[in-house]
């Protein structure tokens, strides 16, 4: 198990950097991100929040909802889920 970073900016980078993997694995990127919901039991936490998650999306962002939450497993700040849609060619 690991351990929740120390401060919420260390916590975004390491939920952002674990969903660009996950995302990778499916050759995808956020650019393929179509809805992002965020689950934080302290939504006075979103400015911190934000300016690290807006660092890794080039465009736009995707819509996205911000939801204030009870407490999250192993202390954790935030809860992220995201639909992500790939584009096929023909």
């Amino acid at each position: 198990m690991q351990q929740v970073p120390e401060t919420i900016e260390e916590e975004t980078t390491l939920l952002m950097e674990g969903l660009i993997k996950l995302l990778g694995q499916a050759s995808m990127s956020t650019a393929n991100l179509t809805f992002v919901q965020v689950f934080c039991p302290d939504v006075s936490l979103w400015d911190r929040f934000n300016a690290i998650y807006a660092k890794y999306f080039t465009g736009p962002l995707p819509p996205r909802a911000f939801v204030g939450s009870g407490a999250l497993l192993f202390g954790a700040h935030f809860e992220l889920q995201g639909i992500a849609v790939h584009e096929q060619t023909e």
